[in-house]
């Protein structure tokens, strides 16, 4: 990802509108509005993972944290392909759980996802996301509220880098880059040369 973020963030603030719109569907159409909400979901917090390795995001939305709902898993359950649906057999659900996650773990729930199940409401709208990646599957599920997800979509998409600060690392053999919603004494991008 060479090119300007802006097109990228931009995908992200269309991607908002599209799950806005899921959050007041009365009712699904047919299996391609499930496929394009999971579309949208996927392709999202797949670009935020694309924009937090190529340092297009700054440190502070790299570090915010947010906190996630999740059961564990009920003693002696193994997830897999014939019953990951079977969410109220599998996991606790009578006891929920908090965990503090970076938007990289966050990112890396979705697009590594082993279950991946929309919850509805009693009218049909799409209300939350059960997900859990393939390595988390055999622990835990996870539960995203689609607001909590507008959120997280929006404080990436409205995020502006206004300072960068890269320095040499010899151990990694690469640059480490620092970059700021905030303007430091000299407000422009600074980089230290490779030895």
């Amino acid at each position: 990802m060479q090119s300007e973020s802006y097109f990228y963030k931009d995908d992200l603030s269309k991607a908002i509108k599209t799950l806005k719109k899921y959050d007041k569907l009365d009712y699904w159409k047919n299996d391609k509005s499930y496929y394009l909400l999971e579309k949208t979901l996927f392709f999202g917090f797949f670009v935020i993972r694309k924009l937090i390795e190529n340092k297009k995001i700054t440190d502070e939305e790299i570090t915010r944290d947010y906190k996630c709902k999740y059961y564990k898993i009920l003693s002696e359950k193994i997830i897999h392909r014939m019953n990951k649906w079977d969410i109220d057999k599998n996991f606790e659900l009578g006891k929920q759980n908090i965990e503090t996650m970076k938007i990289s773990e966050i990112c890396n729930q979705f697009i590594h996802s082993y279950v991946f199940m929309l919850v509805l409401s009693s009218r049909g709208r799409m209300r939350n996301i059960f997900v859990s990646s393939d390595f988390q599957r055999n622990k835990k599920v996870y539960l995203f509220n689609i607001k909590d997800v507008v959120r997280i979509f929006r404080n990436i998409a409205l995020d502006i880098v206004v300072t960068g600060k890269a320095e040499w690392d010899e151990e990694k053999k690469d640059y480490r880059v620092k970059n700021s919603k905030t303007k430091d004494a000299s407000s422009k991008i600074v980089m230290t040369k490779e030895k």
